[in-house]
């Protein structure tokens, strides 16, 4: 019944489209922006009938964007993961691979761009395009917590040229080999593939390619008395400002950094440490919090009590559990 409703409406706009026309200054009232709950269905309808790949499923971190003019929706686009090899664009690049997985969240994949039956006006494609570009570092944060640095999409030149990306700022790196990933294995198609990219950010490549990336671009946190936790790998550190290492990654999990300490998971316990990674509470706890007002909740098997600075730890009733002698690094 949903379906039907969307090949109505759909089929009832194309007719009263046809008599409309696009003035000359209606690039200048077309508006992008992610879709709403309700529109993904409509969405899903309008790219597996207009689109020649179809509606992919969606997996990970994806965007869904609409262009409308005057409230019409005219263009449609996918955001996805990036590819996780593009032997043109690592090199454009020019991280190395132990950087270059860690950093792939700072790529976007435009998979699926549609321009709506009827709506195929000179410079509509690049001006979406544009507009698209513009924002999606902002929405991307919104949505997945972190901004972006590139876009990418890969066009079939036996369709397309790829025109409309170029003359959105979008530059031209090569041909892929002709390979695509079915079940986890990559299989030869003989189809190369037009490689473009899009920098959001002036220093895209510098930062992409930099040893140490800055906290606002790590997959970390915010800021806390100067510093901020970050994951390289799997195991989290601090950076300073300036994005170097004050606290050097070795934990499993961490807290943020309060009154001069902040909790961390040294091999499965919790302990606190000192803004030069020294322990000043040994991790023996099961759980632990940041702290507040001279005392840090910190959980011991099902219990929970609290911690002072000096690691004296109090649980309700009076018990108290006294610290033992502090160390000077990670524990053994």
């Amino acid at each position: 019944m949903l379906a039907f409703a969307y090949i109505l409406m759909h089929n009832t706009f194309m007719q009263s489209r046809s008599t409309r026309e696009f003035p000359k200054n209606g690039l200048d009232q077309i508006d992008v922006h992610p879709i709403h709950p309700e529109e993904k269905e409509r969405f899903k309808y309008l790219l597996k009938k207009h689109h020649y790949l179809g509606s992919p499923p969606l997996i990970g971190q994806t965007i869904q964007y609409v262009a409308s003019y005057r409230q019409h929706w005219v263009a449609l686009l996918l955001f996805s993961a990036a590819a996780l090899k593009s032997s043109h664009r690592d090199k454009w690049i020019g991280w190395a691979p132990c950087f270059q997985w860690q950093r792939l969240h700072l790529i976007a994949n435009n998979t699926r761009f549609l321009i709506l039956p009827g709506w195929s006006k000179k410079n509509l494609a690049s001006k979406v395009l544009a507009l698209c570009a513009r924002r999606i570092s902002d929405d991307w944060r919104r949505f997945h917590s972190h901004p972006l640095l590139l876009l990418e999409t890969f066009v079939d030149p036996s369709r397309f040229k790829g025109v409309c990306y170029k003359a959105a700022g979008w530059k031209e790196l090569g041909l892929t080999k002709g390979f695509g990933k079915s079940n986890n294995r990559y299989i030869r198609h003989n189809r190369p593939k037009k490689i473009l990219i899009k920098s959001l950010h002036s220093k895209s490549r510098e930062i992409l390619s930099q040893p140490m990336l800055c906290a606002e671009f790590s997959a970390g946190r915010g800021y806390s008395e100067g510093l901020a936790a970050v994951i390289l790998s799997v195991h989290w550190g601090f950076v300073d400002r300036d994005g170097r290492f004050a606290v050097t990654p070795l934990y499993l999990e961490c807290g943020d950094f309060s009154e001069g300490l902040a909790p961390v998971n040294w091999r499965g316990r919790w302990g606190f440490i000192d803004r030069e990674g020294r322990f000043v509470i040994r991790p023996r706890f099961d759980g632990a919090r940041s702290f507040r007002n001279g005392r840090a909740e910190v959980r011991y098997g099902d219990k929970w009590g609290e911690v002072d600075n000096a690691g004296q730890v109090y649980f309700t009733g009076g018990e108290i559990m006294l610290q033992t002698t502090p160390s000077d690094g990670p524990a053994e």
